[in-house]
């Protein structure tokens, strides 16, 4: 369902693939893993399963300097791209429906701006 990568997987993953649908860019640690990722794994699947990719940054292969460059303040954090560029970022935990929301503003957001292009 969800793809664990490094960030030597980031260029090509996540630029890659949110070239044709958008990518959930997910920082959990193990802090706040298990109910964020069920958290996650909950909203994906009721929503947007269809609509979405996420990849799961690992946590024990990620440096500090890696974190910066990728601006990730803490955890867990969220970084929605498309067409390689972030479209949204949202820091802290997040209950079932403050992710659905966020996901979901930003989702229709870019269906508009897509929509506009054609």
């Amino acid at each position: 369902m969800f793809t664990l990568i490094g960030v030597d997987e980031f260029d090509f993953e996540v630029m890659a693939t949110g070239k044709t649908v958008p990518v959930l860019l997910a920082y959990i640690n193990f802090d706040s893993g298990h109910k964020q990722t069920r958290i996650l794994e909950r909203v994906f699947l009721k929503y947007f399963s269809k609509r979405l990719k996420v990849f799961l940054l690992q946590e024990e292969v990620i440096t500090q300097r890696q974190l910066n460059d990728l601006g990730i303040l803490g955890s867990p954090e969220f970084i929605l791209f498309y067409d390689g560029k972030e479209i949204g970022r949202k820091l802290g935990m997040l209950d079932d429906e403050s992710l659905r929301s966020f996901l979901s503003q930003n989702i229709l957001k870019l269906t508009q701006k897509k929509q506009r292009e054609d």
